[in-house]
């Protein structure tokens, strides 16, 4: 069984950075549970932890092998931080082509395959993993850097979510250290889960050339519905990530 941490242990090490580092901006390919269409340069390396409500860590490292293509691996520890027993997932591989090669102003696509869903999860369960296509649009409001629309589709390939489902994504940045991002993800093409979905809002700042500190609040919805279709029931849970980015170009 891994050591747990003690809850207190991400706010001190976003703490130690923040002191240490002075803020700058690093590039990003996704908001959170979404990613955008746009590329990692090739010899690029981005290391990320994830913290989750539940107490679960992500742990996810990505190198940039050309261009239009990048590889890397994604792991998961629930129950590492905080009271409770832990579980580690088995190590899964992600990937991304970019179709194109625009700058961000312009009009991107990517295909990948990846975790779908960040954060915690089904307690006995793994994350599902499966394709998606992504497009991307920048553009240009009051900010030297370029605001980023983002949508697209993926498809869990696990059988009980086994239905292709919609995002989207907005990335406003406010200068060039500080980025706002909203997505909504889950979004189902089945009339009985029609009114499901995640809304995630981030705030995103960078600290130095190479390190992101990232914050977000989550809001998931299930509903119910009666015979005629309509709402009879609607859950919604809300949870707090940390995240973590280190990014080098080798």
């Amino acid at each position: 069984m891994i050591p747990r941490l003690p809850r207190h242990a991400p706010g001190l090490l976003f703490l130690l950075i923040l002191l240490l580092l002075a803020p700058l901006r690093a590039a990003t390919t996704e908001i959170f549970d979404t990613p955008n269409a746009l590329g990692r340069d090739k010899g690029e390396v981005s290391v990320t932890i994830t913290a989750y409500d539940a107490g679960g860590v992500n742990l996810k490292a990505g190198f940039g092998l050309a261009r239009f293509l990048e590889l890397g691996v994604v792991g998961y520890v629930n129950g590492l931080i905080g009271a409770g027993s832990n579980r580690v997932e088995i190590p899964g591989i992600y990937g991304r082509i970019h179709v194109t090669d625009q700058p961000p102003e312009g009009f991107n696509f990517a295909l990948g395959y990846a975790p779908l869903f960040h954060g915690s999860f089904t307690e006995g369960t793994n994350h599902p993993y499966g394709p998606y296509l992504a497009a991307s649009k920048g553009f240009f409001i009051a900010s030297s850097v370029p605001h980023l629309f983002s949508f697209g589709v993926a498809w869990p390939l696990v059988p009980d979510l086994g239905k292709p489902m919609g995002f989207a994504s907005l990335a406003i940045h406010f200068g060039a250290v500080v980025e706002y991002g909203v997505e909504i993800t889950d979004l189902s093409f089945q009339p009985a889960a029609r009114y499901d979905f995640v809304n995630n809002h981030s705030l995103r700042v960078s600290l130095g050339e190479n390190f992101q500190v990232q914050f977000v609040f989550q809001v998931a919805a299930k509903s119910a519905l009666d015979p005629s279709g309509a709402i009879a029931r609607m859950d919604a849970t809300t949870s707090r990530n940390l995240r973590i980015v280190w990014q080098n170009q080798f």
